[in-house]
């Protein structure tokens, strides 16, 4: 062993085509493993190259044996059959990872997605329902318009059009107030109405349904 040829030795190792040669240098590396990082570097490189089983692995194992070295080949053959064990099913888990991340993704879309058609249902049904209660005070309207100019049914008349431009639960709560107070009233036959009394019923059934205000 001389120190400071070791680059120079690993290049001609690189160089060599002479097989038998080669198997010299690599004796050398191997014999001086301990003594320079360079040829332990070359040993474990050569060792790492030679295919499992081959008949080179053997030979550095048998010059390494009872060497530092030696472990360090043991190491590289262990992470070998580790990635031959290992790597078909790395592979499968990385594709069970992706394939469970896309079907989580997925089934937060669908979350969400359901999410967007409850609310939509839900804005949809509030939609209705607000059509539904100015339908109903239109038709209080048009009743009351045929209930001549009574002082009370002007009163009625303003409460119904002011809620039916805003049908809110406050504004219909007025309606129904004055309705109530209206089949009292001596005097207003429309009160009597049964179209009275039923436009009364549904909207109050709607009345929970309205937004506030």
């Amino acid at each position: 062993y001389v120190s400071g040829l070791e680059e120079i030795t690993l290049e001609w190792f690189a160089r060599e085509p002479e097989t038998a040669i080669k198997d010299a240098i690599l004796d050398h590396f191997v014999a001086h493993a301990d003594r320079s990082p360079v040829y332990e570097d070359g040993a474990k490189e050569a060792y790492r190259k030679a295919a499992t089983g081959s008949m080179l692995r053997a030979k550095l194992e048998a010059r390494a044996e009872g060497k530092p070295i030696f472990r360090e080949f043991k190491k590289i053959e262990f992470q070998a059959a580790s990635l031959d064990l290992f790597g078909s099913d790395a592979g499968l888990l990385g594709t069970v990872t992706v394939n469970k991340t896309i079907n989580v993704q997925a089934q937060n879309i669908g979350v969400i997605a359901d999410a967007s058609n409850v609310e939509g249902g839900i804005n949809q049904s509030a939609t209705n329902h607000v059509e539904q209660a100015q339908a109903h005070l239109q038709s209080l309207l048009e009743l009351l318009d045929k209930a001549g100019a009574d002082d009370k049914v002007k009163e009625g008349k303003q409460l119904a059009s002011e809620a039916r431009a805003k049908p809110t639960k406050g504004m219909v709560e007025k309606v129904l107030g004055w309705m109530t107070t209206a089949k009292t009233a001596s005097g207003l036959v429309v009160a009597n109405a049964e179209n009275f009394e039923k436009l009364g019923k549904k909207l109050a059934e709607l009345l929970p349904h309205l937004p506030l205000g």
